[in-house]
């Protein structure tokens, strides 16, 4: 397995792709029903020990955007089509951020924009005091001392960081999730919506963001956080 998306999807054509060229299929933990797919979890994960907690700033935000895809691969999966509601969505975030927290906010874009993607920076209006990050410098670098790192799409480093325990949220065009997920998936996102890890509105990401901003690692850490975010790691 390489990417996101897999054991969320209805149909992903990765996944149909691979598993049908495939003698064996590794996936990062999840299962099927499918004799190929076995589950050895994600080794990218295995390597990599947490982060010393000294190393953090609690205040620091890092955003982390998409590409802007200029091909439809899959008939299922939309892309144009949903971007001006994307847009709309992670603007709205940025505009009811605390006005204090742009000073520790970064973006980093993905990488993909270099090689044959649009740059979704270009569709956003942000506030200088925002840095804008080199993506040529390594994400686990960037990450390294962040309090928070927040994504608007489903990345594959997003997996990455929550199995780390390391704080992360996520924003995602709620249209995405009422055609494309299962309905078992889907109760599993709105359970991580109910500890407030995932969000399909700027507006709610913003206050939750703003509420957090001095006690991240106490919200992160709670009792139920803790069950909640286990349950889906075991999933995906």
């Amino acid at each position: 397995q390489h990417g996101a998306g897999y054991n969320i999807y209805k149909s992903f054509f990765g996944y149909n792709q691979e598993l049908k060229y495939s003698e064996k299929f590794f996936t990062w933990g999840w299962k099927d029903n499918n004799r190929k797919t076995i589950s050895i979890g994600n080794y990218l994960i295995n390597k990599n020990n947490k982060k010393p907690k000294s190393l953090r700033n609690e205040k620091k935000i890092l955003l982390v955007l998409p590409a802007v895809n200029i091909f439809k691969r899959d008939s299922n999966i939309f892309y144009a089509d949903s971007l001006s509601e994307d847009i709309l969505t992670f603007q709205k975030f940025i505009d009811h951020l605390n006005p204090n927290l742009l000073n520790y906010t970064s973006v980093r874009n993905h990488p993909a924009i270099a090689r044959r993607e649009l740059d979704f920076l270009k569709f956003i209006n942000i506030d200088n005091k925002v840095k804008i990050l080199n993506t040529n410098n390594s994400f686990d670098k960037s990450v390294m001392n962040q309090g928070i790192t927040i994504f608007n799409y489903i990345s594959t480093e997003f997996f990455k960081l929550i199995s780390l325990n390391l704080p992360c949220m996520l924003l995602l065009n709620k249209n995405i999730f009422n055609l494309l997920v299962t309905d078992k998936s889907r109760d599993d996102f709105n359970k991580l919506s109910d500890i407030g890890i995932f969000h399909t509105s700027g507006e709610s990401l913003a206050m939750k963001v703003n509420k957090i901003s001095n006690n991240i690692d106490n919200w992160w850490s709670n009792e139920e956080s803790i069950k909640i975010r286990n349950e889906f790691c075991n999933k995906y």
